[in-house]
């Protein structure tokens, strides 16, 4: 839209050239300063807020690169390969029905679980339809996982966020991040997550689920059976299952997306995100 209100505003320019030659006299260019200013103010105002809220951090990345209003002679990257995966998934318009039918219910899900729309959020998803019988499995399991009620929100969202920081994928964490903030979790809490065992924040409960979670993580997996007594004293045989469930696949989505490249799509931009647990080359997994 701003780019064809600066069209506009270059009319003035363009009928001045004609009528001055038209009249044997020297062009001399009348330029519209209201057309000009009411392009710049669109783009400005409302188109680069439009493109920031639909790329995010790519497009703020875009902004600090390339100068306003300078044309560019080639393409712009950012260098950051990671941000696409490595192979191509399969978009809705060349996919199979179920496929497509499969996107539209995750979109509509995740919005309702993050709040937010981002560009590539169903990246996981338009890969597995590479292979249509995988999808249907892997999409009847997630169905599955989201009915899961035993175990409360908080615990849930501390047990997934802590394996994604220890996998260390990155669209899990983003996206993980901003569910755990929809169920309850604060930014400090989020940040704490590496140093859980001393961090004042979280309940002696919670350190136990941020021990279990960051064991099963691992690996090897490191799930001795002292850790596992005390999961009982708070947890029955159903909520062991469903714990030890969704820490599972956490495991199995980080490292899906960390094989195939793909990247933080965009849940947490401009917000606090929780960070990848790092470890020393040859020391253990902090727990």
């Amino acid at each position: 839209m701003g780019a064809l209100l600066i069209c506009g505003g270059m009319t003035p320019v363009v009928d001045s050239f004609v009528e001055f030659f038209k009249a044997g006299g020297t062009p001399v260019p009348v330029a519209s300063p209201v057309g000009w200013g009411i392009g710049a103010a669109a783009v400005r105002f409302y188109e680069e807020p439009v493109l920031a809220r639909k790329f995010g951090a790519e497009y703020r990345a875009y902004r600090r690169a390339v100068p306003a209003w300078i044309p560019r002679l080639q393409p712009w990257t950012n260098g950051r390969e990671h941000l696409m995966a490595r192979i191509r998934g399969i978009p809705a318009q060349q996919a199979r029905p179920y496929a497509r039918l499969a996107y539209y219910f995750t979109r509509r899900s995740l919005r309702q679980l993050t709040g937010r729309t981002p560009e590539r959020m169903i990246e996981p998803l338009e890969i597995y339809a590479h292979v249509p019988g995988l999808l249907r499995g892997y999409a009847g399991l997630e169905q599955a996982t989201a009915k899961l009620s035993r175990i409360d929100k908080r615990t849930r969202a501390l047990a997934e966020l802590k394996a994604a920081t220890v996998v260390q994928c990155e669209y899990c964490i983003d996206m993980g991040s901003q569910i755990s903030r929809q169920w309850g979790l604060t930014d400090e809490e989020l940040l704490a997550l590496p140093s859980h065992r001393t961090s004042a924040l979280f309940s002696d409960l919670d350190k136990l689920v941020l021990d279990y979670a960051s064991g099963m993580s691992s690996t090897p997996v490191e799930v001795p059976d002292e850790l596992f007594a005390r999961l009982r004293a708070h947890f029955d045989e159903a909520q062991l299952v469903e714990l030890t469930h969704v820490i599972a696949l956490e495991n199995l989505r980080g490292r899906f997306n960390l094989a195939f490249g793909i990247g933080a799509a965009g849940f947490s931009d401009g917000m606090v995100c929780a960070v990848p647990t790092i470890v020393p080359p040859g020391g253990p997994r902090a727990r």
